[in-house]
This record gives C-alpha cells, structure tokens and sequence, in this order.
C-alpha cells in the first residue's frame, strides 16, 4: 500500500459505519499493512485503530486479533486498554 492507501485506511478506521460496511476489506487491509511494513510502529498503530472498532468487524475480529498478538501488543487485556488509552492521547512512542 502507498502512504495515499495507508492514509485512506487510518480515516476508514475512524469511522464505524466505513468499517462496517465492509469488514472483510478493512480486516484484509490491516493484515497486508502489516506484512508490507513487517508490524513496524506504523503497522501497530493501524492494529490499534482497528482494534479501537473491534465490534465493528464483525465476523472478522478474530483477525484483528490475531494482529494484534502479531504485532506483540497482546499480553493482556488490561495492557491492550492502557495502549489505546495512551493512543488516544495522543502520546507517540519512538
């Protein structure tokens, strides 16, 4: 994906009804995020957009999931929680 992709994916992220309206395709578009960028600190971050709209995946949250324990952000629930916390903060890790 190019950077235009990775941005048109990071406002689909944003809103549920876009999720929703194809969740197949988001799912497929964070997973090939994160192979192309080999689960870099981008990647990561489209996981926990994803992950902020889990319910909205529907069928497909397994793999958002799965992602996400890729990724090596799933130790447990209470970390995941703090991580979109600190996300949604705005506070950026280097």
């Amino acid at each position: 994906m190019s950077n235009v992709e990775l941005g048109t994916l990071s406002a689909v992220l944003g809103s549920s009804e876009r999720v929703q309206a194809d969740p197949f395709a988001v799912a497929s578009d964070v997973a090939a995020i994160c192979a192309q960028r080999n689960y870099d600190h981008v990647a990561q971050e489209i996981v926990l957009r994803a992950l902020n709209k889990l319910e909205c995946f529907e069928d497909y949250r397994r793999v958002i999931e799965a992602l996400v324990r890729q990724c090596g952000l799933f130790r447990e629930r209470y970390v995941i929680r703090i991580l979109l916390s600190v996300w949604k903060c705005g506070i950026v890790f280097a």
